[in-house]
């Protein structure tokens, strides 16, 4: 097993060297995220800057439903998003745990017409006190 040098321990430093991955102009976005969502893979000490890092930006609401387990979203004979059943205690817990991570949303108003009712719902009854606690640019 390697052990992670000592300069990258600091989770800032992490941050910095993550968000330079994110932002670098000549990297398609796919491989970016790819990269930094292998990275938040790596080990402990790079979980969490990296999920930072990946969730920061987000476009769009399918990544917001990612996250939860197989089967519990799918997809209507229209194509839209739609859940099979209501969200679980843990999987709101799970949610919470990305969308802090969020400070910046940005839906088309075409994507609204790519879920249903049913998810926006979801979203609006949230358990907790906000669906997006550390938003900062909703587009």
């Amino acid at each position: 097993m390697r052990h992670v040098h000592i300069c990258l321990l600091p989770a800032e430093i992490l941050l910095v060297i993550f968000t330079i991955i994110r932002e670098e102009p000549r990297t398609h976005d796919s491989l970016k995220q790819k990269t930094i969502a292998a990275l938040a893979r790596t080990c402990r000490t790079f979980k969490e800057p990296a999920l930072d890092v990946l969730w920061k930006n987000i476009n769009g609401i399918k990544p917001l439903l990612s996250f939860l387990p197989e089967g519990v979203v799918t997809e209507t004979v229209d194509r839209q998003l739609t859940l099979r059943r209501p969200l679980f205690t843990a999987e709101w817990k799970l949610f919470t745990q990305y969308a802090r991570r969020i400070h910046s949303l940005a839906i088309d108003h075409c994507m609204l017409d790519k879920i249903t009712d049913q998810v926006v719902e979801a979203l609006v009854s949230t358990p907790s006190s906000a669906l997006l606690p550390n938003l900062r640019r909703l587009q």
